[in-house]
Parts: C-alpha cells; sequence; structure tokens
C-alpha cells in the first residue's frame, strides 16, 4: 500500500515538471529539491487521509530513468536537433564562403582593371616615345637597325649564359665588328 501511494503521488508530480527541472548544467535551475519535498508532502497527506499511522521523514530521489521508447525518442529527438543544427551551420559557413569568393572576385576584376588601364596608359606615353623618335630613325635608318641589333644583343646576353654563335650571324655580327687596333696587348 505504501508503495503504491508514493508510485501515484510521484507520477502526479513529476509529470507536473520539465526534464530540465530534474537534469541541467545550470545548478540554480535544478528543482529536485522541490520536488522531492512536494513528493513528501503528497505521501504524507495520503498516509493522513488512509489513517495509517506512518509519518515520513525522509524521501528523496534515488535514481531516475525512462522507459526505453522514451529514450529511443529522446535520443532520435536529440539526433534530429543536432542534423538541423548542422545544416543550419553548415549553410551559414557556405553563405559566408560565397560571401568572400564574391568579395575576392570583386577585388581581383578592380584589380586586374586597374591593371589594364595602366598598361594602356604604358603603352600610349610607348607610342608617344616612339612617334617622336621614329623621324630621327627615318633620317638615320642605319642608326635604328645599329640599335635594334644592340637591343636584340643585350637581350640574348641578359642572363648569365654561354653562348656558342656564328660572330657573322646578326646580331652577333657586332660582337666581331669592333676595331682590334685599340685593344691594349
Amino acid at each position: 500500500m505504501l508503495e503504491g501511494i508514493v508510485r501515484s503521488v510521484k507520477s502526479g508530480v513529476v509529470g507536473k515538471y520539465n526534464l530540465a527541472d530534474f537534469v541541467n548544467a545550470d545548478p540554480a535551475q535544478l528543482k529536485l529539491t522541490q520536488i522531492e519535498e512536494e513528493i513528501k508532502k503528497g505521501v504524507q497527506t495520503q498516509l493522513e487521509l488512509n489513517k495509517c499511522g506512518i509519518e515520513v521523514v525522509f524521501l528523496g530521489i534515488k535514481k531516475m530513468g525512462l522507459p526505453e521508447s522514451v529514450t529511443q525518442a529522446v535520443f532520435e529527438r536529440m539526433s534530429s536537433e543536432r542534423n538541423v543544427l548542422s545544416s543550419r551551420y553548415q549553410y551559414e559557413g557556405e553563405a559566408e564562403a560565397q560571401k568572400i569568393r564574391a568579395s575576392a572576385e570583386r577585388k581581383a576584376a578592380e584589380i586586374l582593371a586597374e591593371a589594364e588601364a595602366r598598361a594602356k596608359e604604358i603603352r600610349a606615353e610607348g607610342e608617344a616615345e616612339a612617334a617622336q623618335i621614329l623621324p630621327i630613325f627615318q633620317q638615320n635608318p642605319e642608326l635604328a637597325v645599329f640599335l635594334l641589333r644592340l637591343d636584340a644583343l643585350q637581350q640574348a646576353l641578359k642572363e648569365k649564359a654561354t653562348l656558342i654563335l656564328d660572330q657573322r650571324t646578326p646580331p652577333f655580327d657586332l660582337l666581331g665588328s669592333f676595331p682590334t687596333n685599340n685593344i691594349p696587348k
């Protein structure tokens, strides 16, 4: 009889509370003492109504357990909640990645546009300079040919390299055209 009264009162009291009142990471939110006291009062009231002559001095919750069906449902719900959170974080991460990619692409386009504009300026300056030099080269074509050959030779010898060449082949023929009578012996 006592066991039945305790079970009945316990079921009525426990059903009024949330799981977070029993198990919580924040100790201030736990209501175990309040729940135990409420069960104790309910049991004592039932014992007095039934004139059992028993006084409950202490009543405590020793262990908490859930039926297997409830446990499985709780795990499925937890798994579902985690999947929802995971999906949300993945979506947020992809959205942030897209923002970063778009920003990077925009900056790259700006840099390319700026570089192309600068290249056009440089080409225009070069063409203007070439336009100034062209009349001089038209008056003295040998100078133009000499300077072009000298530039080609300079480009060929730019890197440290050993070249085996025929000094009769332009522009390397310039190497053999220096007067040898000025070379000290």
